[in-house]
């Protein structure tokens, strides 16, 4: 099994060019779904992430859309807790069927409010106000909330190191609902660093990869601020 958090045990801070990393937390610079391909089945106990799904800017598509089936056939066996993502709207169903197929349960999927979204699209049609998340977890997991719950309201405005970035209180909140304290969290297309800042806060193991060497700079720079 690949060791993602070795070398790591000491509470300082350590930096390197491909990974800044403390006390049971890591980031990355790398092919997260390889680094995936090396973990364990059934070793991680919350899949918190981001894969980017071609969101429009300016009108033209992004050429770095993930694709849903090629990364989930590597994590999703990884995973024996909850699995969160999130998607395109034209991809709900596909996640939903394909977190089925992998034999995950409580299969569904919620929406977050955005209170200060970004307008990627410059054509002539109102701006997206809402993002989808799609859940599910395994046989027998916990749910951490006392109700159910289809709407997330993250506070605004926030800085962004990607124009996607999602907001730190909302994945706190998805930290909070969705792991129990030491519990292992993975994100392989960890972007700014969120999913890692919000279960580093909250006493759980976390580890994340991100492919994009400037973003990575970013969100390095980010973690090793005090």
């Amino acid at each position: 099994m690949l060791d993602p958090l070795a070398g790591t045990a000491s509470p300082q801070l350590v930096v390197t060019a491909d990974c800044v990393s403390g006390d049971g937390w890591a980031l990355h610079l790398g092919d997260g779904i390889a680094a995936a391909a090396a973990l364990d089945d059934a070793s991680v106990d919350l899949l918190l992430t981001d894969p980017s799904y071609g969101i429009r800017r300016g009108g033209s598509d992004r050429d770095d859309e993930i694709d849903p089936q090629a990364w989930t056939d590597v994590v999703l066996p990884k995973v024996r807790g909850w699995a969160v993502t999130f998607s395109a709207e034209a991809q709900i169903g596909t996640y939903c069927d394909l977190f089925t197929a992998a034999g995950f349960v409580e299969v569904g999927s919620m929406v977050w409010q955005k209170t200060n979204p970004v307008p990627f699209s410059y054509q002539p049609k109102p701006v997206n106000t809402w993002g989808a998340v799609v859940v599910g977890k395994r046989s027998g997991t916990a749910f951490n909330g006392t109700e159910v719950r289809k709407v997330a309201k993250p506070p605004a405005p926030f800085q962004r190191i990607p124009a996607t970035q999602k907001p730190l209180p909302l994945i706190a909140e998805f930290i909070g609902l969705f792991s129990q304290p030491e519990d292992m969290v993975f994100d392989p297309f960890a972007g700014s660093a969120t999913t890692v800042v919000a279960a580093r806060d909250a006493g759980r193991t976390v580890v994340g990869y991100e492919a994009d060497p400037a973003v990575f700079a970013a969100a390095a720079n980010r973690l090793a601020m005090p």
